[in-house]
């Protein structure tokens, strides 16, 4: 009997000691007071465990944040997190910057989803007491653009990343034994016959068995863009001028003479030539938000759905567009106050990023609406939309159909 149970053992802890930790894991910590966002990221490097953690809270209405560098110590399914540096945060007080953190996970699986649950206690200081309490972490996508991913891009961190160096590896040997199959099937998929997408349809069908059969490496997000024809369906639908283009095109470049007329105050400090150098730069990437970059849409044929308020004091922010989850082929454009200021975006994991002056004539109340260009392959369409401004950063996940667009709404709030 206790041989039997000594082979029994072994496996177990053999098995406990294999979950992959790496990737990123986005949940919360709470106390009795409260529930605070919390996003841990880890990596293997050298074959050992190093990470990242991520808290978010808020005070008086802004948000504030703390980045640090964790130790990690595993022991089979059970994770031991300890705060080191502090790489990054724009918290006001130095109290809490003394804080660190101390983290006993256990790992789980549970209707398919990877969890990390379990409890933390804080060191004090001066002037704060000692905190207990628990943490609930889940296993997401690593393509996911969750804030602490977003920070680590910004502070160009994230290509070191373990998993994300893997995804570039498997997608490279994907997209190179892709390119043999396209190379192959190239003859048969231009043929006129093939002009149609219904009668693209067995020709995909055939292109996706030979990917099976094969056994090639390939990520569930290169396969699904290798799966589709483009070159056939570039031809039957050709894309658009990208609207990206247009605006660069339409935008003068300011100088100390123009800023007065844009109510962009010139820098009074230096020469004439001295600001035209310095105003050329942003120019590029700061256009103003009352001109339309393509045809105006009727709003009036779907319902409009407010799904948050804000409130804004700078006269120019900065706009993030990601696809919320999985890259399924959603577009959108966006709508400032009646003006088409994005048009027609597609929804990629690579951000589209764009800042906009917005000039008085906008009015005291912007509303930004979201409108669904189309469903993707999974309705509805959704997607991740970042504002930076005055400081701050919102992150407003949205979903919209062909009967109703989300929006949101940004009040001017005036100078005291």
């Amino acid at each position: 009997m206790k041989i039997f149970f000594l082979f029994f053992f072994i496996p177990c802890c053999c098995f406990a000691q294999q979950v992959d930790f790496t990737g990123s894991w986005k949940g919360y910590v709470s106390t009795d007071q409260k529930k605070l966002p919390y996003e841990v990221v880890f990596s293997m490097e050298d074959g050992v465990l190093t990470g990242f953690g991520y808290l978010s809270f808020d005070v008086k209405g802004s948000e504030q944040v703390a980045m640090k560098k964790l130790q990690i110590n595993v022991q089979g399914i059970q994770i031991t997190l300890q705060d080191e540096d502090m790489l990054y945060s724009n918290l006001v007080k130095s109290e809490p910057k003394k804080i660190k953190q101390k983290s006993l996970l256990v790992y789980d699986e549970e209707d398919g989803k990877k969890i990390l649950s379990g409890n933390f206690e804080t060191t004090g200081t001066r002037t704060l007491k000692p905190a207990k309490g628990k943490i609930y972490l889940e296993k997401v996508l690593p393509t996911e653009p969750t804030a602490l991913m977003v920070k680590l891009g910004e502070m160009d961190l994230k290509r070191e990343l373990s998993f994300i160096k893997k995804i570039r590896t498997d997608s490279l040997a994907s997209l190179a034994f892709a390119q043999e199959i396209m190379e192959s099937l190239q003859p048969v998929l231009t043929q006129s016959k093939y002009a149609s997408y219904a009668k693209i349809t067995p020709a995909k069908k055939d292109y996706t068995l030979l990917l099976q059969k094969n056994n090639k490496p390939a990520t569930g997000m290169a396969r699904a863009k290798i799966i589709i024809p483009a070159p056939v369906i570039v031809k039957a639908q050709p894309k658009p001028v990208a609207p990206k283009v247009i605006v660069a095109k339409e935008k003068p470049v300011p100088t100390v003479a123009t800023a007065a007329k844009t109510n962009m105050p010139p820098n009074n400090n230096v020469t004439p030539e001295v600001a035209k150098t310095v105003l050329v730069k942003p120019a590029a990437n700061l256009a103003p938000a009352n001109k339309s970059i393509a045809a105006n849409i009727d709003l009036s044929k779907r319902k409009i759905e407010t799904i948050e308020h804000l409130y804004i004091k700078s006269d120019s922010l900065q706009m993030t567009l990601y696809d919320n989850g999985e890259v399924d082929g959603d577009t959108v454009s966006i709508i400032l106050n009646g003006v088409t200021i994005v048009s027609k975006q597609g929804l990629d994991v690579k951000p589209f990023t764009k800042s906009f002056y917005l000039t008085p004539d906008l009015g005291d109340t912007l509303q930004f609406v979201m409108y669904a260009e189309n469903l993707g392959s999974i309705a509805p369409n959704t997607g991740l939309l970042i504002l930076n401004f005055d400081n701050q950063r919102h992150e407003i996940r949205f979903s919209g159909d062909l009967n109703k667009n989300a929006a949101i709404k940004l009040i001017r709030r005036k100078e005291e």
